[in-house]
C-alpha cells in the first residue's frame, strides 16, 4: 500500500460512520519487515469540546514512524510517537489521520496495542486499555487500536450493511466495501448469512439497453491488489435469498464471507431502514 492508495481510501471512507465511537485503524494489518501504511480514525470529541491534538505510539522497535501532511494540522514525531496538533476537529466530525512505519522484521505475529491520547479544547480521550483473552470488548471503556501482525496482509471488509425488509419478504440486500491491501489480487468467492438466509448469492445490477438488470455472478468478484470494490444498491451486493424471517432495522446478522486467499472472515451486518441508501446517510452521532 501507497501513501497515495491511503489518501484515495482516506477520501472514499471519511464520511462513512465508524463502526463505533473508539479509535480505529482503516489498515489494521501490518507484516514483518514491510512498509505499513495506515490511519486512526477518530469520531468524536470529549464530551462536545473539539479535537485539537492526536498523539499515537507505535511499538519502539519498529522504524521511525512518518505521517502524511493533514491540511490545518501540523506533524512532529518524537521518537516513536506521532502528534499531530494545531487544527480542530468539531465534536460528531470524523477524521482521519494517516502513516506509515516500517514494521521490524522479527516483530512477533499477533496483536499489538497502539495507544493513542486524544486531547481536546476540554478533556481528553486516553484510549489505552487492552482488551484482555476472553474478555468481552464492550467491557473495555477506552480501548487502545490493535494493529495483527500478520504473514500476509488480508482483504479488509469495512461498513457492511443490510436493508431491513417488509413482512413476507424473501430477499434481502447486503453490501459493504472490500480494500484490498496486498501486492497481489483476492477474489470474494461466496457469502453465506445461515441464521437468516437458505442462501446467498452474489449479484450485479447493471443498465443494459436502458433497462435495469440483475445477474448472478457464481465465480465471485475480484478484490484488485491495492484496490477496492464497493457493494452497495444498484451495483454489486449480497443478495440473502429464502429469508426465514424479516429483517428488521436496528437488528444485527452475523455473515460469513468467503475469499480465494483471505479465507473465511466473519463480519456483522447491521440492519439499515427499508430503503436505506446506505450508512453514512443513517448516522446519527
Amino acid at each position: 500500500m501507497h501513501f497515495r492508495f491511503l489518501a484515495a481510501l482516506a477520501a472514499f471512507t471519511s464520511f462513512a460512520p465508524l463502526a463505533s465511537a473508539h479509535v480505529t485503524l482503516v489498515q489494521p494489518d501490518a507484516v514483518p519487515g514491510q512498509t505499513w501504511e495506515s490511519a486512526i480514525r477518530i469520531g468524536h470529541g470529549c464530551n462536545s469540546s473539539p479535537t485539537i491534538r492526536i498523539a499515537l505510539t507505535l511499538p519502539a522497535t519498529w522504524g521511525t514512524p512518518q505521517a502524511a501532511t493533514k491540511a490545518g494540522w501540523t506533524v512532529e514525531t518524537q521518537g516513536s510517537t506521532i502528534i499531530w496538533s494545531g487544527g480542530t476537529l468539531a465534536d460528531g466530525e470524523k477524521g482521519e489521520f494517516a502513516f506509515k512505519a516500517l514494521v521490524a522484521k522479527d516483530a512477533p505475529l499477533g496483536p499489538q496495542v497502539l495507544p493513542v491520547i486524544q486531547t481536546c479544547q476540554t478533556g481528553e480521550h486516553r484510549w489505552i486499555e487492552r482488551v484482555q483473552t476472553g474478555q468481552d470488548p464492550k467491557e473495555v471503556k477506552s480501548p487502545a487500536p490493535v494493529v495483527s501482525v500478520v504473514q500476509s496482509p488480508r482483504v479488509q471488509v469495512s461498513e457492511p450493511w443490510l436493508r431491513a425488509t417488509p413482512k413476507g419478504a424473501k430477499v434481502a440486500g447486503g453490501f459493504a466495501y472490500f480494500v484490498n491491501p496486498a501486492g497481489e489480487p483476492d477474489r470474494l468467492v461466496s457469502a453465506s448469512f445461515p441464521s437468516i438466509a437458505g442462501r446467498t448469492e452474489i449479484h450485479e445490477m447493471a443498465m443494459a439497453g436502458g433497462t435495469m438488470t440483475m445477474r448472478a455472478l457464481p465465480q465471485g468478484i475480484a478484490i484488485p491488489a491495492h484496490g477496492r470494490v464497493e457493494f452497495k444498491p444498484g451495483g454489486f451486493h449480497l443478495m440473502l435469498m429464502d429469508l426465514k424471517a424479516p429483517l428488521s432495522e436496528g437488528q444485527s446478522v452475523e455473515g460469513t464471507l468467503v475469499f480465494d486467499k483471505a479465507g473465511a472472515v466473519n463480519v456483522k451486518f447491521p440492519v439499515m431502514a427499508i430503503g436505506a441508501p446506505g450508512p453514512v446517510h443513517q448516522h446519527k452521532h
